[in-house]
């Protein structure tokens, strides 16, 4: 029995607000009766855990709009990959270089399982985006020292389903809290009037990071931070300096923060498993938000012989490759080189560090007339379609996965994620300000149905067997200002015993 609660003053031993880095959910792949907690959640109590607000309205899966027919529903969330029809078309000189309009892309030189299903050359890229500011201490790094990020999450932006995040009060506004993997914290808010932003940070304390939420000023079409936090003797906690105030134009679930000149997707239709390859020009705020905000760094000692030696042959050829994982999504994997030119290629897919780096080592940039014939060709995609794993009759919300990646949508929030590794029984809990649901999820395991019960009710459902493979699934709504149980049931109906 897996059990999810607000956090209780006496429940997790002694705790200091100074001394918050994060939340300790970063695995939810497993569990026991007694979920591991941070400590810092006792001070929790003293900001106040409040309920979120209700509602929902009709939403279509993502592929069943005219505009993303083509390709399936993306491992990672990229907004930026088509430029609007109103994109300004000058490039601002002083921090875009020439994106050499009409330049070919990167394709393989020999056959793949994996099959070109769209190619794409955007022309001239300008950036944009919304309010970001910054603050780091000397030599921080995403997951060293002290640093804290205010971002403005305006109406164009999609709210994204926070796994399995904490229901706050900010100043009277709502607020999700939550952490990814490494241990960085956000902390999103929702004013009454005007737009939405987050405040993501590492090293600060929770008082200190609710502190700078409920700071955050709203101004006309977008937020402001106070005047002193900016000045060269000011910041908004002890140790940080002021080192950006720009706008970037990225999103918290894609792995770049930088609209591509060029790109192409490629997909195994056996798996639906996916790759983008995309070339980008880069500015000081991009890198910014690349390093802290989008990318976990892959340390090269912690790959096999082959990749390692498959790198260095690379990098002997002048072309040496980064690797990481997406701050968002530990199952998503990215390769960056540089073409030469100063702009940044990045592979991309959910699938193996050593095929990724495989298929990065086959990658070349494409002669004139084959990048033409991408571009040009009418390719027939076929990828697996989603398996239903929950909905609501009159179509406010849905979910549904392949078994290589899950979605959950409900209004104007969505969420997708590659599946974990490993076996075993999963509980993950999403929210939006508007919404929240839980995905239950069995591997390899005898589980055949589960019951999600609250305060207010209880729900039994079946679990979906996903494609091929072994794990099986369920997405259930859930109410979510109130603590839920799972509890999971074999084919006779009887409980099954927590792992």
């Amino acid at each position: 029995m897996i059990e999810f609660l607000p956090p209780r003053d006496h429940a997790f031993g002694e705790a200091d607000a100074a001394d918050f880095v994060g939340l300790d959910d970063t695995d939810d792949t497993a569990f026991d009766d007694e979920p591991p907690r941070s400590r810092w959640l006792t001070v929790l109590a003293v900001v106040g855990v409040t309920g979120l607000l209700a509602g929902g309205v009709l939403a279509a899966a993502p592929w069943e709009s005219d505009e993303t027919a083509a390709v399936p529903p993306a491992t990672t969330v990229d907004r930026e990959l088509d430029p609007t029809a109103d994109a300004p078309t000058t490039v601002d000189d002083r921090t875009i270089p020439d994106l050499a309009t009409g330049t070919p892309g990167w394709l393989p030189r020999s056959p793949s399982r994996f099959e070109l299903v769209r190619a794409v050359s955007n022309g001239e890229v300008v950036p944009g985006g919304e309010a970001l500011f910054m603050w780091t201490s000397v030599n921080a790094t995403r997951t060293s020292g002290r640093w804290v990020v205010v971002d403005q999450r305006g109406a164009s932006a999609y709210r994204d389903l926070v796994r399995n995040a904490t229901v706050i009060d900010v100043g009277g506004r709502p607020g999700l809290l939550a952490e990814s993997d490494d241990g960085v914290a956000e902390l999103r808010v929702h004013p009454p009037a005007g737009d939405d932003y987050a405040v993501i940070a590492f090293g600060l304390g929770l008082d200190e990071l609710v502190a700078v939420a409920a700071s955050v000023e709203r101004t006309v079409g977008g937020i402001a931070v106070p005047d002193e936090w900016t000045q060269p003797d000011g910041a908004p906690v002890d140790g940080v300096s002021f080192v950006l105030d720009g706008q970037v134009d990225w999103a918290p679930g894609s792995i770049r923060s930088h609209p591509p000149d060029t790109w192409a997707m490629f997909i195994d239709p056996a798996t639906s498993e996916s790759i983008i390859v995309a070339r980008s020009g880069l500015t000081i705020d991009t890198i910014l938000v690349d390093e802290y905000l989008l990318r976990v760094p892959i340390e090269v000692d912690t790959l096999d012989r082959p990749t390692r030696a498959l790198l260095a042959e690379m990098s002997s050829q002048g072309r040496t490759v980064d690797l990481f994982t997406s701050a968002h999504d530990a199952g998503i994997v990215g390769a960056r080189w540089f073409d030469g030119t100063g702009l940044e290629v990045v592979a991309e897919g959910a699938l193996g560090t050593a095929e990724l780096v495989r298929f990065t080592a086959d990658l070349g940039q494409a002669s004139t007339g084959d990048w033409a014939d991408a571009i040009a060709g009418e390719f027939a995609p076929a990828w697996l379609d989603p398996t239903t794993l929950g909905g609501a009759i009159d179509g406010s919300w849905s979910a549904g996965a392949t078994d290589v990646w899950y979605y959950i949508e409900a209004g104007s929030s969505f969420t997708n994620r590659a599946w974990p590794p490993g076996e075993g029984r999963t509980v993950t809990t999403f929210h939006s300000f508007d919404d929240a649901f839980v995905l239950v999820t069995d591997a390899g395991g005898t589980a055949q149905s589960v019951l999600v019960t609250q305060p207010s009710g209880s729900q039994k459902t079946g679990l979906t067997p996903i494609d091929d493979s072994d794990r099986s699934a369920a997405v259930v709504q859930i109410a979510p200002d109130e603590p839920v149980e799972v509890t999971w049931h074999d084919d006779a109906g009887r409980p099954i015993a927590a792992d």
